[in-house]
C-alpha cells in the first residue's frame, strides 16, 4: 500500500515505485490495464479486492507495468475518461461480491504527458469473509505474499470462526466497561442522573493490538468534546486523553465526559438523558438525536484524523431511565404514553462503515431502540422508507 492518504497519492508518489523497484505484495497490485466487461475481466477484479478485504488491505492500481512482480514503468491510461471508468469499477465491486465490501475508495492520478492511473483503496473489512459468486457457486480468496490465492475448507472455516468471534469480544469489553461506570469506577465521578452511554468502537481495535498515541489523540482533542456537550475540561490519563465537564473540587460530579482510549475506541457519557417536567422524568427526543449525531460525527471526525480508519460499531446504552417517558413530537399523545420498564437498557448496534456515510441513517437503529423502550414501535422521526423525516 503506498504509505499516504489516499487523497495526498500525487504524481511523483506512482512514479517512485518504479525508480524504487517497488515489488506487488500483500497489500499491493499493479495492472497494466483496466479490467475489461466479460464476465472473467469482472470475477477477476472481485477477486483481486475480496482478497485486500479478507487480508490486510491494500492499493490495486491500474496503469503501472510490470514485470515479474516488479513496477517498471508507468504507461498510464490513455484515452480514458477517468470518472467513467472509476463508475463502472466500482459497480462491478458492488456486485457479485457476499457481504459487500464496505469502505473501498478510488482515485485518479494525473500523471503528466500520459494517461492517469487509478489507484482502487481497499481496507481490511471486519464483515467478512467476503466472497465471490462465480456462476452459481462462491469462492473465497485471501492474499499473500505472492498474490492472491483461494482459501481451502480449513480457511473457509477458520475466517468464519474469526468473524463470530469479533463481535462478542466488542460485547464483552462494552460490558466490563458498563460495569465500571455504574459501579462508579469511571475515569470521573458523575454526577447524579439517569445515565446514556455511547461507544465507537473502531473494528480495528480488536482484530490488532492498535495503539494510537496519546500525541495523535491530543491534537485532534477538540473533536472528542463530552458526550451531548462542547467545552470541558481535558487532561491525559493512563487510558488516553479524557475530556468532561464539572467535577471539580466541590462539585456534585461531572454531567458528562468523553474518554478516548489508546486502542482509538472512544467513551461518550451523558448524565443528563432524562429531565423532569411537571414532576415527570423524560427523555427529550429531539435534543437526543441531535445531541448523538453531533458527538459521534465529532468523535468519528476525531478518529480519522488520528489515522483511525473505519467501520467503527457504535453502541448505546440507557442506565437508571426506569419510569421515563418520552418527549416526542406533539402530534403524538406523550403523558399517557409507556415509559421505560427497566433500569438497564442495552440499544441495538450501529455500524458507520466509511468516512462519509450519513450519521442518521448508520445510527438508525440506535434511535429506534430508544423509542422502543419507550413503548413506540420505531423513531418517527425518519419515514418508512428509513430517510431522515422528522414531522413538522
Amino acid at each position: 500500500m503506498i504509505p499516504k492518504p489516499l487523497d495526498k497519492i500525487e504524481a511523483a508518489d506512482i512514479q517512485a515505485l518504479v525508480t524504487n523497484s517497488d515489488e506487488e505484495r500483500r497489500t499491493m497490485d499493479f495492472k497494466r490495464d483496466l479490467p475489461g466487461n466479460t464476465d472473467k475481466d469482472k470475477n477477476e477484479l472481485r477477486a483481486d479486492v475480496t482478497s485486500f478485504a479478507n487480508a490486510g488491505g491494500g492499493d490495486l492500481i491500474f496503469g503501472v507495468d510490470e514485470a515479474g512482480g516488479v513496477a517498471t514503468a508507468v504507461p498510464g491510461l490513455p484515452g480514458v475518461d477517468p470518472d467513467a471508468e472509476i463508475r463502472r469499477i466500482e459497480a462491478v465491486i458492488q456486485s457479485s461480491i457476499d457481504p459487500r465490501v464496505p469502505g473501498f475508495e478510488s482515485r485518479a492520478i494525473a500523471i503528466p504527458g500520459k494517461g492517469p492511473v487509478i489507484v482502487v483503496r481497499v481496507p481490511k473489512s471486519w464483515r467478512g469473509p467476503h466472497l465471490v459468486k462465480i456462476n452459481d457457486t462462491f469462492r473465497m480468496f485471501g492474499r499473500n505474499s505472492k498474490g492472491k490465492y483461494i482459501f481451502d475448507a480449513t480457511e473457509i472455516r477458520s475466517a468464519f470462526a474469526l468473524s463470530e468471534q469479533l463481535p462478542e469480544r466488542i460485547r464483552r469489553w462494552r460490558d466490563d466497561r458498563l460495569a465500571r461506570i455504574i459501579g462508579g469506577a469511571g475515569p470521573v465521578a458523575l454526577g447524579p442522573g439517569a445515565l446514556l452511554v455511547i461507544h465507537v468502537v473502531p473494528l480495528s481495535s480488536f482484530a490488532a493490538a492498535q495503539q494510537v498515541s496519546v500525541e495523535a489523540i491530543q491534537k485532534s482533542s477538540q473533536q472528542f468534546p463530552p458526550l451531548c456537550e462542547g467545552g470541558g475540561d481535558t487532561r491525559v490519563n493512563i487510558d488516553g486523553l479524557l475530556k468532561f465537564t464539572g467535577g471539580r473540587a466541590g462539585a456534585p460530579g461531572a454531567s458528562s465526559y468523553c474518554q478516548v482510549f489508546r486502542s482509538g475506541i472512544v467513551e461518550g457519557v451523558s448524565a443528563r438523558v432524562v429531565n423532569t417536567y411537571e414532576d415527570r422524568p423524560r427523555i427529550p427526543s429531539t435534543w437526543l438525536v441531535q445531541k448523538v449525531v453531533e458527538s459521534v460525527k465529532q468523535y468519528r471526525d476525531g478518529l480519522l484524523a488520528s489515522d483511525v480508519a473505519p467501520p467503527f460499531t457504535v453502541l448505546g446504552t440507557l442506565s437508571g431511565a426506569k419510569g421515563a417517558i418520552l418527549a416526542v413530537n406533539q402530534r403524538f399523545v406523550v403523558w399517557d404514553h409507556y415509559p421505560v420498564d427497566r433500569d438497564f437498557v442495552s440499544l441495538p448496534e450501529a455500524l458507520i462503515e466509511s468516512k462519509d456515510s450519513d450519521l442518521l441513517e448508520d445510527l438508525r437503529p440506535l434511535f429506534d431502540g430508544v423509542w422502543n423502550a419507550c413503548g413506540w414501535v420505531r423513531c418517527f422521526d425518519y419515514n418508512e422508507q428509513g430517510k431522515w423525516a422528522p414531522p413538522a
